[in-house]
């Protein structure tokens, strides 16, 4: 069984993760969510020893941190790319809306789903092409 890792910074709940998580897992991927604030000290740890090729970041801002907010995901994204060398994806809204730019200025990101994601990260974890896959 395929296995792959979304992160994310809090406990908080994300419709859009559900969502992917749910469609992932009926694809039969399993699909591991990862809390910083619950990992703690053994987050790159326990992403690095997961099966996992890819680490995925939700980018839907939760509150009013505005471009504070996507910094931190993008920080979070360098500091997840350097200690596990995972290929680190970006999806959601703001990802959708600043794609370019994010690939432009962050170049830890290895890829940004344009649009709705499930699609796009069920076709990359099936062993298809990034650059073949609508969307990605």
């Amino acid at each position: 069984m395929t296995t792959t890792v979304i992160y994310l910074e809090s406990v908080t709940f994300h419709q859009d993760v559900a969502m992917l998580s749910a469609y992932l897992n009926e694809k039969g991927i399993d699909c591991k969510i990862i809390f910083n604030e619950i990992e703690g000290e053994s987050l790159f740890r326990t992403i690095k020893n997961s099966n996992s090729e890819f680490v995925f970041l939700p980018t839907e801002l939760r509150g009013a941190g505005g471009s504070g907010e996507i910094l931190k995901i993008m920080q979070s994204a360098k500091a997840i790319k350097m200690a596990t060398n995972k290929s680190v994806i970006l999806f959601g809204r703001n990802a959708t809306i600043s794609n370019r730019i994010l690939l432009e200025k962050f170049p830890h990101i290895d890829g940004v789903v344009v649009g709705d994601p499930e699609y796009p990260i069920a076709d990359l974890l099936s062993g298809n092409k990034k650059e073949e896959i609508p969307g990605l």
